[in-house]
């Protein structure tokens, strides 16, 4: 039965059409300071705020130090940029959250950050299968990144080559889970689909997620999840329409 639904398509629906994204490829992946890493391979990452995305805070991981533009200017080298773990010890492991401006400078949002497969990446077993995870608030919302149906965001080994993630966006479906669990197989004819609402970004795992609290999808609006079987003689493909209404 698995290698059936193997080939399926999915569309989801989520009431108004996506309003226009920008155009992330066009976004400056510049750092105008860098400071004196410790690491050989630091590892990049670009936040870009605001429907035009036009407010950016860059992200640098090195080793176990994270490096946050917390005011946006692109100097990585001021005091305070760094942060690092609250404990070395758990895995995921959790940084310190941090303070960044908002562009009218006149108020600040928190920035967590968790890395997980954490105790290879520090050992250097695993420095390219690390699993960054990323919560900001903006704009009285909660966004996130952890990765999508394309597997977790892979930051860059050079800013040219960074993720650049869209918080504050156009919204749009996408997928909780890598693809391997975003349609799992339950048996009995049942089907687990695990679907998000966020804003996709440039690179791969870049889909930003928005979180649902503080009812910032109101309660009482649902997807419809549309999946597709092969039939079982040629013609038209058998369709199943089903709303999703659990939330984690």
């Amino acid at each position: 039965m698995w290698t059936r639904l193997a080939v399926l398509a999915v569309g989801l629906v989520a009431g108004p059409g996506v309003a226009a994204a920008a155009d992330l490829a066009k976004v400056d992946r510049t750092i105008r300071r860098e400071p004196a890493y410790k690491s050989k391979e630091p590892r990049y990452c670009l936040l870009a705020f605001g429907p035009a995305a036009d407010y950016r805070v860059w992200l640098v991981l090195d080793g176990d130090a994270l490096y946050v533009d917390r005011n946006g200017n692109g100097d990585l080298t001021e005091a305070g940029e760094a942060t690092g773990p609250e404990a070395a010890d758990t895995d995921p492991c959790s940084f310190r959250p941090v303070r960044i401006r908002r562009p009218d400078g006149k108020a600040d949002e928190e920035l967590s950050f968790a890395l997980y497969d954490w105790f290879d990446y520090r050992t250097g077993r695993a420095t390219d299968r690390f699993s960054p995870s990323v919560s900001v608030t903006w704009g009285g919302r909660v966004y996130g990144s952890w990765g999508d149906e394309t597997g977790p965001c892979v930051w860059g080994k050079r800013p040219a080559d960074a993720p650049v993630l869209h918080v504050g966006g156009p919204l749009q479906m996408g997928f909780e889970v890598p693809a391997e669990s975003a349609l799992a197989w339950k048996g009995s004819y049942q089907i687990e689909v695990n679907a998000a609402v966020g804003t996709k970004g440039l690179g791969r795992g870049s889909l930003v997620h928005l979180s649902y609290a503080k009812e910032a999808i109101p309660k009482d609006v649902y997807p419809t999840v549309v999946i597709e079987f092969p039939g079982k003689t040629p013609g038209p493909p058998e369709r199943v329409r089903a709303v999703l209404k659990q939330r984690c």
